[in-house]
């Protein structure tokens, strides 16, 4: 006599932490395989993605096999491969940084696509390009052209969360700005370590997308530029829930949520273990 469905489901339910057990329930019966790999690949992280990899896990997205594994998704994190003895400290220009990788919109894109049920993003050490100055891009023969690299994206109303970890190569504003443009729903921000150097933008430069309302949002790091300038009043009406550190730079940015905000958590950084991504030695 078999364990009924709904009291093996409930076991799995228990085990979703563990995963060595959950690959090892994946293979006792067709009823048990789906409900392992519900937990299994809720999150699924791509670590060093190359372009070729990047693309490379696009088609494996498309592969039939894994049509209802899309559909489990809820966390995508992309990240560059770890480097042993690295830790988050502070960012500094003279300090070693981690590998970088650059993020293919189009591969983005069609991932996104392929993932209904995606609720969290993570970028972890990718960097993007937004516009092409001076048309180096164009000089250089991408594959698929520099559209294909700069181009926009649609909206992706899915996704809720989005954390941005490393990403050195937004020097302006509006560069950061232009990703959370695909994300209308975007309720949860967390930045780390991404606006140590960061610039304001140019008069009539694209601002913070206008229809954003975060309900959280964390940064961990020092922002180069005043924190007024970074936000606007109008994402942060709706803040329940502030993590920032303390600095006498804050001040704009806490007053303009305080009507609002429910949990304010200031706080000195306290470095992530070693298996998280981070800058110096």
């Amino acid at each position: 006599m078999g364990i009924p469905g709904e009291l093996s489901d409930k076991i799995i339910d228990v085990l979703r932490d563990d995963k060595a057990t959950l690959l090892s329930c994946s293979l006792v019966s067709k009823n048990w395989t789906l409900r392992s790999q519900y937990h299994l690949f809720k999150t699924v992280t791509i670590v060093c993605p190359s372009v070729e990899e990047q693309f490379a896990f696009v088609e494996w997205l498309h592969h039939s096999d894994s049509e209802h594994l899309r559909m489990f998704l809820r966390t995508l994190k992309i990240q560059t491969e770890f480097t042993k003895n690295l830790r988050i400290t502070r960012y500094h220009l003279n300090t070693g940084r981690i590998r970088q990788e650059f993020l293919r919109f189009d591969a983005l894109e069609r991932m996104l696509r392929q993932l209904p049920n995606l609720d969290r993003l993570e970028l972890r050490g990718m960097y993007w390009i937004q516009r092409d100055p001076g048309g180096l891009l164009r000089s250089l023969n991408l594959p698929g052209g520099v559209d294909s690299v700069i181009k926009p994206l649609p909206p992706f109303p899915q996704v809720t969360s989005l954390v941005i970890s490393g990403a050195q190569s937004p020097w302006m504003l509006p560069d950061l700005y232009y990703i959370f443009d695909f994300f209308p729903s975007l309720k949860n921000l967390r930045l780390e370590h991404s606006l140590e150097l960061i610039m304001e933008g140019r008069e009539g430069d694209p601002g913070f997308p206008e229809h954003i309302r975060l309900d959280t949002l964390q940064i961990d790091g020092v922002c180069s530029i005043s924190w007024d300038s970074v936000f606007p009043s109008s994402a942060l009406m709706n803040l329940r829930e502030l993590r920032i550190q303390p600095t006498w730079a804050i001040r704009p940015l806490v007053d303009k949520c305080l009507s609002s905000v429910k949990t304010l958590w200031l706080g000195m950084y306290s470095p992530p273990p070693q298996r998280h991504l981070g800058f110096g030695v």
